[in-house]
This record gives structure tokens, C-alpha cells and sequence, in this order.
């Protein structure tokens, strides 16, 4: 006789956290809501695709909820560090004038965006041979103080001289974005 003695099925199985009897006496998986009708049946379900798949999906669901708690924690922040930097902004326009007090609307913020909201144009060509469509886009910055120029070093990456050339310093860009 030997004396390893085989793993009783039963016990094995009320091991699980996913265990339950109902009131007839069968067995009850609480994650994928599957009855079997006893013990046996139940490891091979716990074995199985079904209950794989859930446990999956609950993992899944699981990273899923830290990561939205962690960007909820992020936008927190993020708009905490905003309203301190509106308060540092507003007590800078009052040092900045004191006997006017703090302005309300586009004149307070002139001061930090110095080029106002952009006005643009647009119109498009299609190419029949190509088949493209060419967008020209026209800027205008009205609110622009003289001599001011926007950065356009994103219009057209690695190419500083070529903005440098082809700007001047008036108010008006035109750029040509190639659609493909």
C-alpha cells in the first residue's frame, strides 16, 4: 500500500472562493453562474474555458478600474495645479495694475497669450490626376502686437531658416497642407 493518499475531490473544490451549494444540494460557481451537479463536475468547470474566460474579464475589469482611478487621481492634480496658476495669474495682473484692479476678459489674458485667438481662411483644390485635395489655410492674428511673430516651427519641421526667409512680420501666414 502506498501511503500518498489521493486529494478528495470535495475538499479540493470547497477550496475555491467560487464555491457555493444551493438549496438542492448542487454546486454553484458565483463567478460565471454555472450549476453543477456536484463536485467533480465542478473542477472541471473550474478547469475549463468558461471559467477562464471570466476570470480573465474580471482581471481585465479589475486593471481597467486602477488605471481610470490613477487618471482620475492625474485630472485631480492636473486641475488643482490650473486653479493655482489662474490665482498666481490674477494676482500678477493686479501687480501689474493697481489702480484698475482685475480685468475681465480678453485684455487680462492678452498679457500671457500675446497673440489673441487666430482668424483663418481656407479653401481646397482637388487634383484629378493625383487625386488629392490641397488645403490652403490662411491665419490672420488681429490682435497681434507689431513685430510679434507665432512660432512656426511645427508648420514645417527642421526647416527654421525656410520660416525665417519666407515670414515677414506682418500679421498674415498662408501655409499649404498637402492632403494625402
Amino acid at each position: 500500500m502506498s501511503s500518498v493518499k489521493a486529494l478528495n475531490p470535495s475538499v479540493q473544490a470547497r477550496r475555491d472562493p467560487y464555491y457555493k451549494r444551493n438549496h438542492m444540494g448542487r454546486v454553484t460557481c458565483t463567478l460565471c453562474d454555472v450549476c453543477c451537479t456536484d463536485d467533480n463536475n465542478f473542477l472541471k468547470h473550474i478547469a475549463g474555458k468558461t471559467h477562464r474566460t471570466q476570470l480573465e474579464r474580471m482581471e481585465r475589469y479589475a486593471r481597467r478600474e486602477e488605471r481610470l482611478a490613477v487618471e482620475e487621481e492625474l485630472s485631480r492634480e492636473a486641475s488643482r495645479r490650473a486653479e493655482q496658476e489662474k490665482a498666481t495669474r490674477e494676482l500678477l495682473q493686479q501687480q501689474q495694475d493697481p489702480q484698475g484692479g482685475s480685468r475681465s476678459g480678453a485684455p487680462g489674458t492678452a498679457a500671457f497669450a500675446p497673440f489673441g485667438r487666430p482668424q483663418f481662411n481656407y479653401c481646397t483644390e482637388n487634383d484629378p490626376e493625383l487625386f488629392q485635395t490641397k488645403v490652403w489655410l490662411e491665419f490672420f492674428f488681429p490682435q497681434a502686437a507689431a513685430g510679434v511673430r507665432p512660432c512656426t516651427a511645427g508648420v514645417r519641421r527642421g526647416s527654421r531658416t525656410w520660416n525665417d526667409r519666407r515670414m515677414t512680420a506682418s500679421c498674415i501666414y498662408s501655409w499649404r497642407v498637402r492632403g494625402m
